[in-house]
């Protein structure tokens, strides 16, 4: 008797019964697995198998469910099979075995089966799944293939573990984030994030393995990338997870976008200058009617105002005022042009040189030096000879305005990296009074000046031809003067 006051003790719930219809659906997501994944009747008849096994034996569904399956294995081994599977059976527990599988070249794989029965109340499980697994998946040989696979791979591919320390990095990733492998590995996957990613990424990963909510685990999605010299890139980042049973692993396969957004970038430039452009040509066209026609009234007017010194100075403000008009005119149109290189393989010492030779005007009656670097070994690029004459010449132009004599010009070469790929880096600095923040900020902005004449398009249009090589421009930090780096790939 029991006390009717007293709680009962609980009994833990009867187990369901799992039906081959549920297992099926559950397993059905799973089909990419290098895995066969069947379910079975009480006999060992098929009653379903993941789309792996087709790829595998080219057997259609309706051949290879019942006993079609038999006809990947060794006709020889039939009885045996058939004879192991009523003994696995019978015992109502899982069995294992190893099978010979032909494939649909005719070729034989050996993989290991484990059969499992489902739940049942009682009695014999009405229904079996199968795993089969490559009987080669830990050999050496498979390993070596692996890794070669791995090592030639053109993504990058990095694995963390759940703490986020990375296990592995694929030589591609090696490249693209400048770092060695001995070096990298161990350390936290931050390191290759840049801010707010880096201190986001261990949050997210303790809420993944707490809740199991992912929010990018299985969908690529783009982020950004922290490369050694502290450059970000954009980039596309698949995770994939890897479930070892003692531990956790993650995947990631990255891509540098890099060069896809600086062409998504520059078809959208190329877009609106394309517009800037062609309304720039209409209004050059017609402005300069206007233009001539003032042009040839102040002939006019400068011949009647020979003696009158004060209206001869109104006209020539006149005059060169309308000169900077046509000259800012033939500058938009310039900046707003499509930019067509012809580039070909040039010594960037004789460009830089030949820029410094045409400001020869500018230098007469003034202390200028240019200072280079050794010409061994030679600087040689794929370059547009005229268009990169027309960059060091904007430089120059530019030093020498805001220079007070002594002008010294300084350029320095160095091999380097960009977006991967071999470049060379040149930095031309001068010893004039710098750049302020305003114009670090805005110097490439278009029409941003700081000269009492001058159209503030100089730069922008620097800033073009160098992207235009798939290059690259900035302002250089610099105790004195103003210090710009221009990077070109070889």
């Amino acid at each position: 008797m029991t006390d009717s006051n007293s709680a009962e003790t609980p009994r833990p719930p009867m187990p369901r019964p799992t039906t081959a219809s549920a297992v099926v659906e559950a397993l059905s997501g799973v089909g990419p697995l290098p895995v066969f994944l069947s379910t079975h009747g009480q006999d060992g008849r098929a009653e379903w198998f993941n789309p792996q096994w087709r790829r595998f034996t080219g057997q259609a569904d309706a051949a290879s469910l019942g006993w079609g399956w038999f006809d990947a294995a060794p006709d020889d081994r039939h009885e045996e099979l058939l004879d192991r599977w009523r003994r696995g059976i019978a015992s109502g527990v899982a069995f294992e075995m190893t099978i010979a599988y032909r494939r649909n070249d005719n070729a034989t794989r050996e993989y290991h089966l484990r059969a499992t029965p489902l739940n049942c109340l009682h009695g014999q499980a009405p229904s079996w799944v199968c795993v089969h697994v490559d009987a080669a998946a830990n050999s050496p040989s498979l390993a070596a293939h692996t890794k070669a696979i791995l090592d030639s791979a053109v993504d990058a591919i990095v694995t963390i573990d759940q703490a986020g320390i990375i296990r592995s990095m694929n030589p591609a990733a090696e490249r693209m984030f400048g770092y060695p492998a001995e070096e990298i590995v161990g350390r936290n996957v931050s390191t290759l994030m840049p801010e707010p990613y880096a201190s986001e990424h261990d949050k997210y990963l303790e809420r993944y393995l707490a809740t199991g909510e992912a929010k990018i685990i299985g969908i690529g999605r783009e982020s950004e990338g922290l490369r050694r010299d502290g450059s970000r890139f954009p980039l596309d980042l698949a995770i994939s997870e890897v479930d070892l049973g003692e531990e956790l692993l993650f995947t990631g396969i990255v891509r540098d976008l890099t060069e896809r957004k600086e062409a998504e970038r520059q078809v959208k430039q190329a877009e609106r200058l394309s517009t800037i452009g062609q309304m720039v040509s209409t209004l050059a066209h017609e402005s300069r009617n206007y233009l001539q026609r003032i042009h040839i009234a102040l002939e006019s007017a400068q011949l009647r105002a020979v003696n009158d010194a004060t209206l001869a100075e109104i006209l020539g403000d006149i005059e060169r005022a309308s000169d900077a008009l046509n000259a800012l005119l033939d500058e938009v149109r310039n900046y707003a042009a499509p930019i067509h290189l012809a580039p070909r393989e040039c010594n960037l010492a004789t460009v830089w040189r030949e820029a410094w030779q045409m400001m020869s005007p500018q230098r007469v009656g003034r202390l200028c030096e240019l200072v280079e670097p050794p010409d061994e070994p030679p600087l040689v690029a794929r370059v547009d000879h005229f268009r990169l004459a027309q960059v060091f010449r904007n430089f120059f132009e530019n030093s020498l305005a805001a220079c007070p004599d002594p002008v010294t010009i300084t350029i320095k070469a160095a091999q380097a990296i960009l977006n991967a790929k071999p470049a060379i880096e040149i930095t031309v600095s001068d010893n004039g009074p710098g750049l302020s923040p305003e114009q670090r900020q805005r110097v490439f902005e278009p029409f941003y000046t700081t000269k009492a004449r001058g159209t503030g398009l100089g730069m922008a249009i620097a800033v073009r031809v160098i992207e235009s090589h798939g290059g690259r421009i900035k302002v250089a930090d610099s105790t004195q003067g103003a210090s710009f780096v221009i990077t070109v790939p070889i």
